[in-house]
């Protein structure tokens, strides 16, 4: 082999190798909007939970939950990156949720305002509310994630499970958050 053709080949395996760092750094994904280019911030969050399956109503059970979104200290979360939730109680008659603090990813899709959060088996995805009719426009311009068993379509929003919670399966859950999309 004469040297030349071992010096191409050995710049040829360099540049591939280059090539392939760059894109894994990208984390190019199939396709799907993952929000880069903005950030969101996070305001105040809340979670509602009803035994009745609907978001009003109730046999035993209903209750009322703060909740916290951060990355660091300041509230902003880059898609790609781990939002942490802390979910503390409110009112209620004691706390029902199994779980407090969940670590998920966050992406964000341009095209429909959704933010997703996804992680170990989790998905949960909430939608821009404009007007809230479920609670009397209370909710307006928040990001919402709810459903239950019982509850009319116009109750459930975006995609969410009680069983993230440790929740009864046929509980209504009711995520809402308060978030501003940013460009970088």
């Amino acid at each position: 082999m004469r040297k030349d053709a071992g010096l191409g080949l050995l710049f040829m395996v360099i540049l591939l190798v280059f090539l392939s760092a760059i894109l894994t750094g990208l984390r190019i994904d199939d396709g799907e909007d993952s929000g880069g280019g903005v950030r969101i911030v996070f305001g105040d969050g809340s979670m509602h939970i009803n035994d009745a399956g609907r978001s009003h109503g109730g046999f035993e059970y209903a209750a009322e939950y703060t909740v916290d979104v951060s990355q660091g200290c300041n509230g902003t979360v880059l898609p790609g990156h781990i939002a942490l939730l802390v979910f503390t109680l409110k009112v209620g008659l004691g706390d029902a949720l199994d779980v407090h603090e969940l670590r998920l990813k966050l992406a964000y899709d341009n095209s429909r305002d959704e933010i997703d959060l996804t992680g170990d088996n989790i998905i949960i995805t909430l939608v821009k509310v404009d007007k809230d009719l479920v609670w009397d426009r209370t909710w307006d311009g928040y990001y919402i994630a709810s459903w239950g068993g019982d509850a009319p379509d116009e109750e459930v929003r975006g995609e969410i499970s009680p069983d993230i919670f440790g929740l009864p399966s046929h509980y209504y859950v009711e995520l809402r958050l308060d978030a501003v999309v940013l460009a970088m």
